[in-house]
């Protein structure tokens, strides 16, 4: 367990499941790239949040944006990631496709350990900040972005950034918008 602010907070990482066995083969992710030379290692952890009597509790974290700008952020989900040597864009470097599809994917799993059932990826924006290394390990973590009138909306924001293992160097950061359908409500 990590720590955060007070000696009586905590918060641990859960393994989140895969996706159901009848989903997996279509999926591009875990049907097509999850493969040795593609996607090596790609695992989800929920953020779980609790005291030492147990309660849960918000748990955030800070986010710098554009080396200036410091906000403050519920983290939702961390993935862990190992890229293979085959999906380059140019030699050496993965194509910032494959890291916009894991970004789209690690924000639909936060959604998930919202207790959201479904929502619809509406927007994704995505800043290239250096390139991502073919065969590196990195971290995917994705943060819920709050809202004034969240508990009337059907919108979700989240903010995610795409780090080295040691979290010192931003391959890429970026925002989206889910839009949950009103039969999932």
């Amino acid at each position: 367990p990590g720590k955060v602010g007070d000696d009586d907070v905590s918060y641990y990482y859960e393994k989140v499941p895969l996706p159901d066995r009848t989903e997996q083969s279509s999926h591009v992710i875990f049907g097509q790239l999850l493969k040795p030379g593609l996607i090596d290692r790609y695992e989800v952890y929920r953020r779980v949040n609790a005291t030492t009597n147990g309660d849960n509790i918000d748990g955030t974290a800070t986010l710098t944006r554009n080396d200036e700008q410091i906000i403050t952020l519920d983290e939702i989900v961390v993935g862990v990631l190992h890229f293979g040597q085959n999906l380059n864009g140019h030699e050496g470097i993965v194509h910032g496709g494959v890291v916009s599809l894991l970004f789209d994917d690690a924000m639909g799993f936060a959604y998930e350990a919202m207790g959201i059932k479904m929502a619809f990826t509406a927007n994704l924006v995505l800043n290239f900040r250096k390139p991502v290394p073919a065969g590196c390990n990195a971290l995917l973590r994705v943060y819920h972005s709050k809202q004034p009138n969240e508990g009337n909306s059907r919108k979700l924001y989240f903010e995610a950034q795409l780090t080295s293992l040691d979290g010192q160097t931003l391959y890429a950061e970026g925002t989206s918008l889910y839009i949950i359908p009103r039969s999932a409500l």
